[in-house]
């Protein structure tokens, strides 16, 4: 499923779409390394307390090791971050619990399997838009179909220009694969003209059932082209399917 062109850069912002600020489904994850706040996600906000996101959002490059500290914007609002002194406006709502895959190493800027992490907040930081998790069924069915799904994320416009709002926009589900070498992963085709970039890592990709429930596929891990200066190659944003880290999402629930 050429993971291999997907795996030039793990931080994939979504280029070429219209704008979701306001939209209850995505917020921003302002990362603290140890030294600064230089570092971002997206994050699907779930349930109300519980977030999914990509596992290198929350674990510091090269081990397994949590992140030292995490602060939430509200879903949908403007997410200002400056490296010295941090997260402008940030939610109240704390990271209180954190589940990655045992087997998850942010072993490299590469995409690395079972890329997936679900937050537990300690209060509610908004409503979810979300009905349930896509199965494995209907995600099977849809990446035979190139059914339309949708991406949403905080991420740059373009390889240097940065927006503080959420970006969205409608893409064909390309493929579905509970059993790659990487974990269960699906992928979105993208172009020249739309995509994700760096920002969008742990946002969502979502899609519309003909009952007009939204359903969740996963979220974004890596992406190939679009915020990639003179990019030559096939464009591919690769994601991690929530439904085949139910475990993971149960615990949260459960919390």
């Amino acid at each position: 499923m050429g993971m291999s062109a997907s795996a030039d850069s793990i931080s994939p912002r979504i280029y070429g779409g219209t704008s979701a600020a306001g939209s209850p489904g995505v917020a921003a994850v302002a990362i603290f390394d140890g030294s600064s706040w230089s570092k971002s996600c997206s994050a699907v906000v779930w349930k109300p307390r519980v977030l999914l996101t990509a596992a290198h959002c929350v674990t510091v490059e090269g081990s397994a090791t949590r992140v030292p500290r995490l602060a939430i914007f509200p879903p949908g609002a403007a997410a200002v971050q400056y490296s010295n002194t941090g997260p402008q406006g940030a939610s109240p709502a704390n990271a209180i619990g954190i589940w990655t895959p045992s087997a998850y190493v942010h072993a490299s800027t590469r995409v690395e399997p079972n890329d997936f992490a679900v937050l537990l907040l300690d209060q509610d930081l908004g409503p979810s838009m979300y009905s349930r998790l896509a199965t494995s069924a209907e995600m099977t069915r849809w990446a035979a179909n190139l059914y339309p799904g949708s991406i949403m994320g905080y991420g740059l416009k373009s390889p240097t220009e940065r927006d503080v709002l959420p970006l969205q926009a409608s893409v064909p589900i390309d493929t579905y694969d509970p059993k790659s070498v990487y974990g269960p992963v699906f992928s979105v085709s993208q172009d020249a003209t739309v995509g994700v970039c760096s920002g969008d890592s742990g946002g969502p990709t979502y899609a519309s059932n003909p009952a007009g429930e939204n359903l969740v596929l996963g979220v974004n891990s890596g992406s190939a082209g679009g915020c990639v200066a003179g990019f030559v190659g096939s464009y591919l944003m690769v994601g991690f399917s929530a439904i085949d880290y139910l475990d993971l999402v149960n615990q949260a629930l459960t919390g």
